[in-house]
């Protein structure tokens, strides 16, 4: 079914998409005044976004199977009333149980609602695939800037985190109520259903995951503890909230930038290389200067998370053949990239607890990207997911 509003559709898809990411950015530069205030250690605090981040990709099936039982568009209501319930608890969030309590029902909500969003571009707007699925994209790159940029003054307007927090679970409130009116349900019965037949035995797959997870790991760590680092180092709050602002842009600029460039590009190996170094570059300077090189690294650490994000989805277009092939593998990528990178900012907390600096926390993030080398080499131009023979990657 096509819309009448396609338009209408793309805005709104735009604004789901800010919602679906908001609650990544809102959190992090209060995760310290959280902590004071529940008396929770870093990797505590560390596992709040971690667990919204495992929870993207665990939950994807779970939307996917509510899709083909309400519809998509059914689904993609309840799935933001869901994002709202994990917003709207954190106002009742007085200790470290209703916290993290609100943090899964935020993950679900997120998981459950961005996995309906290809099908439902599809069905309402098959002439505006790439638009659409851009904005969409762009708009959860917005969502962790805005949350990030707007969370100290809506703190101290609102006299506390948990409004603060709490006000995200509103915006998704309205945001489904007007969704369930701009986008009511077709009529034409289940939406698409969960892809069966995971790749687990291509190489080529794994490659992707191990891209995909490295990338993610060092991004998610410096949403989660960038504002943390700074603060420890004696920047204080305005300076810390600015420049994990300057970071998200930052991710937003690669994420619209680079699709443009993969198009004239065969051989993506050098822009994924470039995008873990830019992470391991950032994350070093962290170490190394944090006070000085603060833009910098932020900077540098929002280039390489943009891009490790935008890359992954040029990855799996162009490692399949077919839509149902790359529905398998971004299947496959959600269910072990995201949960094994939403470690990573845990483990960082628990270094800081271990060793009293984010140190030794910063040179194993670096380790990751370095790691994520390994997996880029193989991925020469040409390879695919099936259909060539074992001896060259398939």
């Amino acid at each position: 079914m096509v819309t009448r509003r396609p338009w209408v559709v793309v805005a709104l898809l735009a604004v789901v998409g800010v919602n679906l990411r908001a609650a990544l950015g809102a959190l992090p530069p209060l995760i310290d005044r959280v902590g004071s205030d529940l008396a929770i250690g870093k990797a505590a605090q560390g596992l709040q976004l971690s667990l919204m981040v495992a929870l993207i990709g665990l939950s994807a099936p779970l939307g996917q199977r509510i899709g083909s039982r309400l519809g998509l568009e059914k689904a993609m209501t309840a799935a933001l009333v869901v994002l709202s319930a994990g917003g709207l608890l954190r106002l009742a969030a007085d200790s470290f149980p209703l916290l993290l309590g609100s943090s899964l029902l935020t993950g679900i909500g997120m998981g459950a609602a961005g996995v309906l969003v290809p099908g439902l571009v599809a069905r309402h707007l098959p002439g505006l695939v790439g638009l659409a699925t851009g904005m969409f994209a762009v708009g959860m790159g917005l969502g962790v800037a805005i949350a990030a940029a707007l969370t100290l003054p809506v703190t101290d307007l609102l006299g506390g985190w948990r409004p603060a927090l709490a006000l995200w679970g509103v915006v998704a409130a309205a945001t489904a109520a007007t969704w369930a009116v701009v986008v009511p349900a077709d009529g034409e019965g289940p939406g698409a259903r969960v892809p069966h037949g995971l790749p687990w035995r291509s190489r080529t797959a794994w490659l992707v995951v191990g891209f995909s997870t490295a990338a993610m790991a060092a991004g998610f760590t410096g949403t989660t503890w960038l504002s943390a680092v700074l603060l420890e180092h004696g920047l204080g709050e305005e300076r810390a909230a600015a420049f994990y602002v300057l970071f998200q842009l930052a991710g937003v600029v690669s994420m619209l930038g680079l699709p443009a460039v993969t198009d004239r590009i065969a051989d993506l190996r050098t822009l994924m290389a470039s995008a873990l170094v830019s992470q391991g570059i950032g994350m070093t300077l962290l170490v190394a200067a944090p006070a000085v090189a603060a833009p910098v690294a932020a900077f540098l650490l929002g280039l390489g998370m943009g891009g490790g994000t935008s890359l992954t989805l040029v990855l799996v277009t162009r490692t399949t053949r077919s839509a149902s092939e790359a529905a398998r593998l971004n299947a496959l990528v959600m269910l072990l990239a995201y949960p094994l990178s939403a470690t990573a900012p845990v483990l960082f907390g628990l270094a800081h607890d271990v060793s009293g600096a984010f140190r030794l926390g910063c040179a194993a993030a670096i380790g990751i990207a370095v790691l994520g080398l390994a997996a880029v080499l193989p991925l020469r131009p040409h390879r695919r997911l099936a259909g060539l023979p074992l001896a060259e990657g398939a």
